[in-house]
């Protein structure tokens, strides 16, 4: 028994790797038991209701523009970025299907105008230490473009994938702007994993640290590089999916694993564009209704 009044109870029951919740709702210790989902509190509100009609709706006008205008185009016109950032023809990529293989990778960051301050002092921190040739910035307005390339870094801009993104900052955690900004973000992983390269994540106020002398995809890649600390682990690297940055958040939206989107490292596989399709599929309207 917790300090939440809650007990878990081992039942038979069919094979399942799903554990069922139950709760007493009210404040009277004799209501009976009632299956709940892991968003109810005790007061009934559910912090985690399904997505209403509109919101499906417009995830499913999203879905249609996304696969069939949006990806294709997007998937051309990066072929060639790609290829000359990594050196690497996307065709042999997509053609090896061993999932422990090693592949290019790329840093992939996702700004609007009102996030360009930040972008700028990415580029700024980093300085003429760091090796930003590897840095794609997926802008979601040509204003940003214009203003990422002109920092020297590999940007791309497409209206079909990004029109509906506002343009200017969020102005809090969780609003509309800020949402529309989060789908543009798994748009930008789930497309480079269709050229068959890894991806490194990372929102535009995370900054390098220049005189670490390590470059931070090293730190991903099996046996690193000269200048790895010997507390980082690399040789077993070929062993996991995606490395998430601790959120450092412990309620239940965060739960169980408390992941953050800000940093975060997935190695192209079956597995992991599985899962990020997946996301684009369910993303739209669950975002939204966040």
């Amino acid at each position: 028994m917790s300090s939440l009044h809650q007990c878990v109870a081992i039942v038979g029951q069919y094979e399942s790797n799903h554990i069922l919740r139950y709760m007493r709702m009210g404040d009277k210790p004799k209501n009976p038991l009632e299956r709940v989902g892991r968003g109810m509190r005790p007061n009934g509100i559910n912090e985690f209701p399904p997505p209403n009609t509109k919101l499906q709706e417009h995830n499913w006008q999203q879905l249609v523009s996304y696969f069939t205008n949006g990806l294709p185009q997007a998937k051309e016109e990066l072929k060639p970025i790609v290829e000359r950032m990594t050196g690497v023809k996307t065709s042999s990529l997509l053609k090896n299907n061993d999932e422990n293989a090693s592949r290019p990778a790329i840093i992939a960051m996702v700004s609007n105008l009102g996030q360009a301050d930040l972008l700028t002092n990415f580029v700024c921190t980093a300085g003429d230490k760091m090796d930003l040739s590897r840095v794609l910035v997926f802008c979601t307005d040509e204003e940003t473009l214009h203003i990422a390339q002109g920092l020297g870094l590999n940007a791309y801009y497409n209206d079909v994938l990004f029109g509906e993104v506002a343009s200017r900052a969020a102005v809090a955690f969780g609003d509309q702007i800020f949402v529309s900004v989060m789908w543009a973000k798994v748009v930008a992983v789930h497309v480079l994993q269709q050229l068959g390269v890894d991806v490194l994540f990372q929102d535009a106020d995370v900054v390098w640290n220049p005189d670490m002398n390590v470059h931070p995809l090293d730190l991903f890649t099996i046996g690193g590089g000269a200048n790895i600390p010997e507390h980082v682990f690399t040789d077993n690297s070929s062993e996991f999916d995606i490395l998430l940055v601790d959120d450092g958040a412990r309620n239940v939206m965060f739960a169980p694993y408390a992941g953050n989107s800000g940093f975060y490292y997935v190695r192209t596989n079956d597995r992991t564009k599985w899962l990020f399709t997946s996301f684009i599929y369910i993303a739209g309207d669950l975002m939204y209704r966040v």
